[in-house]
């Protein structure tokens, strides 16, 4: 027909291959306008999903289509779907086992927690990796649709943590992988760049993770809770990990990165005491016992964070754990520098190192005003032994 209209419910009756074929053969080069509460009937239609499986996708859509030879060209498209406002140029192939979508995609809004687990089944999001779920990944709900999009979003989000602006990425989906590629956005005051593969598998989902953060608020993100440790981070990393869970994964994952710290708070180790405890030590009229200075040394120590205005360091990652060597962190009062353990599975820190004070004009000369000491526990409050 050169046209096809139709107002009200549209019941398919068995068997659905009829339904399949007529569709398939349609030509057509007309103004579309659907509305629809859930698109598993079309895709039924098409022969992609089974009776009664109902997928739960509303969609609304207008634009100039065009089809020929059961590949449909959808052109100044534009609608709803997915939970946000959408408009582009599309091209849906039904000739293959799956069905294929490509083209350009702008976007109000793009959740990629939805997508991962909408493509890789539930538990693949960034909120299941970051409590180290133990829940397994389900099965995909779209795994009768390949994509490959180049895709603009307004609005961007990881599940977890504040909204990100202005993302451009290619995105790609088959039975092989889903890949976020080129991705580039403006998230948390600063700029993250990057890939993202996730790879179903025998064992699993394979990780494989390629990203730079540019001067990104984290202080909101800290591991273990807490209050927050760094205000600002420069990142560059490389990860890969493979589980049946995202505890599996995280507690699997290996790479390697460089890091840049900026406004450090490490709680524990307040060196802005360091001197009030140098002049209560002169002030005592008998040298003071053990048992004294450890009350009062534990006391003022305590009583606040050490304050470092930037940080930086080089790490590798292996068995879910980031290990860094050397790490130097320096303010007017005194340096610490560590050999670090953070384990992301248990959200724990180890380290050991030295803490230097730097006394300026107080010096003595021949003495050493450094001490060796040991943090270890969570993360955002480790214990601290000298």
């Amino acid at each position: 027909p050169d046209s096809l209209k139709s107002q009200g419910t549209v019941r398919m009756a068995a068997p659905y291959e009829a339904t399949s074929t007529i569709l398939s053969q349609l030509n057509m080069d007309q103004v579309l306008t659907l509305e629809s509460e859930d698109i598993g009937p079309y895709a039924l239609a098409l022969g992609r999903v089974l009776p009664g499986q109902a997928l739960g996708l509303p969609l609304t859509l207008t634009g100039k289509l065009v089809s020929q030879d059961r590949r449909y060209t959808l052109r100044d498209g534009k609608g709803r779907g997915f939970d946000t406002d959408w408009a582009g140029d599309l091209v849906l192939d039904t000739t293959g086992r799956r069905l294929k979508l490509t083209g350009d995609l702008r976007v109000e809004e793009a959740s990629l927690a939805g997508l991962a687990t909408a493509t890789l089944g539930d538990g693949a999001s960034v909120r299941g990796f970051l409590s180290r779920s133990l829940e397994p990944f389900g099965d995909p709900l779209l795994d009768w649709l390949d994509m490959d999009l180049q895709v603009d979003a307004k609005v961007w989000d990881l599940g977890v943590g504040p909204m990100g602006n202005n993302a451009a990425f290619t995105l790609s989906y088959d039975d092989a992988a889903l890949g976020i590629e080129d991705f580039s956005a403006q998230f948390s005051g600063g700029n993250i760049s990057g890939n993202l593969v996730l790879t179903p598998g025998d064992q699993g989902v394979a990780v494989e993770v390629r990203a730079n953060a540019s001067n990104v608020d984290v202080s909101s993100f800290q591991l273990g809770g807490g209050s927050k440790i760094v205000d600002k981070l420069n990142l560059v990393v490389e990860l890969q990990g493979t589980g049946a869970s995202p505890a599996a994964i995280v507690g699997e994952l290996a790479g390697n990165g460089a890091a840049t710290l900026q406004d450090v708070s490490l709680g524990g180790l307040n060196t802005s005491a360091l001197q009030a405890l140098l002049v209560w030590a002169d002030e005592q009229e008998n040298a003071p016992n053990a048992t004294a200075v450890e009350a009062r040394v534990e006391a003022s120590l305590g009583d606040g964070p050490m304050e470092v205005d930037r940080s930086e360091f080089v790490f590798s990652i292996g068995g879910g754990a980031l290990r860094a060597n050397n790490v130097r962190l320096k303010n007017d009062e005194a340096t610490r520098t560590a050999d670090m353990r953070l384990d992301f599975a248990a959200a724990t820190l180890e380290a050991d190192g030295e803490l230097r004070y730097e006394p300026g004009r107080d010096a003595v000369a021949g003495a050493s005003p450094d001490v060796r000491l040991r943090w270890q526990g969570s993360i955002s409050n480790p214990s601290v032994e000298a």
